[in-house]
């Protein structure tokens, strides 16, 4: 077992946590290029078969709350070994398909849910593994969001040339037995274990204005990423575009995703830059880049539009957990994400779905951008209450200690960290004292 924070063998959860990342994601996110595949399988509606793509990442997050307690119980490394398993699953199974109905219980059901389990032991582990370096830990594991995204699209597109698209659920299905792997690979560290047992769900969360703010962005943020990673593909093959160039759009994203997740990363580590500020920005550009796309219809306009939107969408992977951390605390961290996680998940059920509606009454795609493009914009305007709540200081990631401070006296604290916690009690009295001292003044 490692002994502290920061150092050691945390740095090796953040790999396991990156490639966590990289295959729910890219599973999730991508599977828009299922979508044209399922429209030509089964000649069903838009409405009706975005349907099958959207509930996969739906129930990713709608997992959140279940996946919280299992983490509690359990720990992020049994939680994420079965949720390999049950992704797994999942994705094997849906190579029986006989309609589409199937797929809603196959491959988005079972399979998003699986991925959803995964994805919250994998930045659960990373949360509680780091403390002053968190933000930069939190930015590189989450950057397997973007190599998957780039990556799975192509790779799904050749699977289903060569093998047909019932052959590539079953290779995609074998990989995704490397999240065992990667739980395997999740070994608790003492403060870890320390906080897992002071950690159960906290109702007080709901009494919080600031964190219904942020389930209320979280909706709408799916809400939006939604219709632009399941309709992206389908939209630029009916603006003319062909198949090969429609799908690399979805890989454009995950590029710049890639690259977003890093430098976001870095930037919220800066002691001067306001987390909140800079998460509600990247929003705004990016529900920009989404409502103008029915006016660029070429290649090459909407490539440059889907780079700016994967690029500051990067946020709600690099900088939303550290800000979440922040609100409400570690030990209310993981039951907290996973609420969100619900909200999360009604967004993302509705956005494709209500995307494909708009088309099927609409005949164009211009109604479905437009709306993704002012829930994304919405989403921004919900976190002025978390921007006020913290004033216009830099939301700095939450100490481990400090966490444990309010709960306890630091008597149960061992190595490292017990000579800290007497001086920052010395600091608050003297802090205290000068203070009282100026108002008798």
């Amino acid at each position: 077992m490692a002994s502290s924070v920061d150092k050691g063998w945390a740095w090796m959860v953040v790999v396991a946590s990156f490639f966590a990342h990289f295959f729910s994601f890219g599973i999730a996110w991508t599977t828009g290029v299922y979508n044209i595949i399922f429209l030509e399988e089964f000649g069903k509606s838009r409405l009706a078969t975005a349907w099958a793509s959207s509930l996969t990442p739906a129930c990713m997050f709608l997992a959140g709350p279940f996946a919280s307690i299992l983490i509690n119980r359990l720990g992020c490394r049994v939680t994420m070994i079965i949720g390999g398993l049950t992704s797994s699953l999942g994705l094997i199974t849906s190579y029986f398909a006989h309609s589409i109905q199937y797929l809603y219980i196959s491959f988005g059901l079972i399979a998003g849910f699986g991925c959803g389990l995964s994805h919250l032991s994998a930045i659960s582990a990373v949360t509680f593994c780091f403390d002053r370096r968190r933000n930069i830990a939190t930015g590189i594991a989450v950057t397997g969001v973007g190599l998957g995204t780039l990556t799975f699209p192509p790779f799904i597109a050749y699977l289903v040339e060569r093998y047909t698209w019932r052959g590539s659920f079953l290779i995609i299905g074998g990989l995704c037995l490397n999240l065992c792997v990667c739980g395997a690979l999740i070994r608790p560290i003492r403060s870890l274990r320390k906080l897992k047992s002071r950690n159960s769900f906290d109702v007080s969360i709901f009494k919080k204005a600031t964190y219904w703010s942020v389930c209320a962005n979280s909706f709408l943020i799916c809400f939006g990423m939604s219709v632009t990673y399941i309709h992206l593909t389908a939209f630029a093959k009916d603006s003319g575009i062909n198949l090969e160039e429609s799908t690399l759009l979805i890989s454009s994203i995950g590029v710049s995703n890639l690259i977003g997740r890093l430098i976001l990363g870095v930037l919220g580590q800066h002691p001067r830059v306001n987390l909140v500020l800079l998460y509600m920005s990247s929003f705004v550009i990016a529900g920009i880049s989404v409502f103008i796309s029915p006016f660029w219809k070429t290649f090459v306009g909407l490539l440059i539009l889907a780079l700016t939107f994967g690029f500051f969408t990067a946020g709600i992977g690099t900088l939303f957990a550290p800000i979440l951390a922040k609100l409400l605390g570690l030990r209310r961290f993981a039951g907290g994400y996973g609420c969100v996680s619900l909200f999360s998940a009604v967004g993302q059920v509705l956005g494709g779905p209500i995307a494909g509606l708009l088309f099927d009454l609409t005949g164009t795609y211009s109604a479905s951008f437009w709306t993704g493009g002012l829930t994304l914009l919405a989403s921004s305007a919900c976190m002025v209450l978390p921007l006020r709540y913290k004033g216009h200081s830099r939301i700095s990631s939450p100490s481990i200690r400090e966490d444990f401070l309010s709960e306890t006296d630091g008597s149960s604290l061992t190595g490292p960290t017990t000579t800290i916690i007497p001086n920052r009690i010395q600091e608050r009295k003297a802090f205290i004292t000068v203070n009282m001292r100026k108002s008798k003044k």
